[in-house]
């Protein structure tokens, strides 16, 4: 899976005692299987912790539902999640 930066989407500090900085930065996943891929826009959770940055689990969830769908070619359901594309195998000259 390659991840890439869209640009900040949304930022947000809550000022509340030990409450680390948090910032989301919306990104799409590019997952491939088989003979598909599928960019799937997930946000990157940044904080000050050891952890940053990491997904939600809303996130997760949509990645591990987009794997097995194209692996399976249930483009359907793959679809619902992100824009899916056919790979075609090209012979080297």
């Amino acid at each position: 899976m390659k991840i890439r930066k869209l640009g900040l989407a949304a930022a947000a500090a809550v000022a509340l005692g030990n409450t680390p900085l948090l910032a989301a930065a919306l990104v799409v996943a590019n997952v491939s299987r088989s003979q598909y891929a599928a960019e799937v826009p997930i946000e990157l959770i940044e904080d000050d912790t050891a952890w940053s940055p990491y997904l939600s689990p809303q996130d997760v969830g949509k990645l591990e539902t987009v794997r097995p769908a194209l692996k399976h070619g249930d483009i359907a359901e793959a679809a619902k999640y992100g824009r899916v594309f056919e790979l075609t195998p090209v012979a080297a000259k």
